[in-house]
């Protein structure tokens, strides 16, 4: 039984699977990371009830972002040399800024959609969250980037960003589906976009 437990396992993080395992671990890290958000929304109102559409809802939203990432992150690591530099880690940081709002942006407005909103109402909800969304990207992901890049072992990346993202996504669930702000995050919303 515990054999082929292992074997299943470095099957799915082997090569020729890596694709669909990392799509598979970030729509399951989405939607835990939905589920933890909405048990910290009950702490607020403890008369909400706990919505498994919606964690189930932002666990789709892996199998679109989840194949952007793989390929990304292939793209990026052929393109910039590996190394540890501060210049190849300022570089592979400032590439990895410049997607984020891609991701939190579509989170908004994907899970607008989904829940019967139109294009017009998602964009304006992304317009109202903008400035908090971007505040999320930018105290998440630079800095955990350099860590990821300059400092730690290549075998403990897949794990680690696999627990930012569970947090990350925990921080975008809340902005999206919440009337309240983050702590510290800008509250001014961007009327044109």
């Amino acid at each position: 039984m515990w054999q082929r437990a292992v074997a299943a396992w470095r099957t799915a993080f082997s090569g020729k699977y890596l694709l669909a395992t990392d799509t598979v671990n970030l729509c399951l890290t989405y939607a835990a990371g939905d589920a933890i958000t909405q048990k910290f929304e009950q702490w607020d109102n403890p008369n909400m009830q706990f919505n498994w559409s919606r964690s189930v809802r932002v666990g789709c939203l892996g199998l679109f972002h989840g194949p952007f990432m793989y390929y990304f992150y292939h793209w990026l690591d052929g393109t910039i040399k590996a190394g540890s530099t501060l210049a190849l880690v300022a570089k592979k940081v400032a590439i990895d800024a410049s997607i984020a709002p891609c991701f939190s942006s579509s989170f908004v407005i994907y899970n607008e959609i989904v829940t019967g909103g139109t294009f017009k109402e998602a964009f304006k909800h992304y317009r109202d969250k903008a400035l908090q969304l971007h505040f999320v990207d930018v105290t998440t992901w630079p800095p955990a980037q350099v860590f990821n890049f300059w400092l730690l072992p290549h075998r403990y990346r897949v794990l680690y960003i696999s627990i930012v993202e569970l947090l990350y996504t925990f921080r975008i669930s809340y902005v999206a589906h919440s009337h309240h702000t983050i702590p510290g995050a800008p509250t001014t919303n961007i009327k044109a976009l």
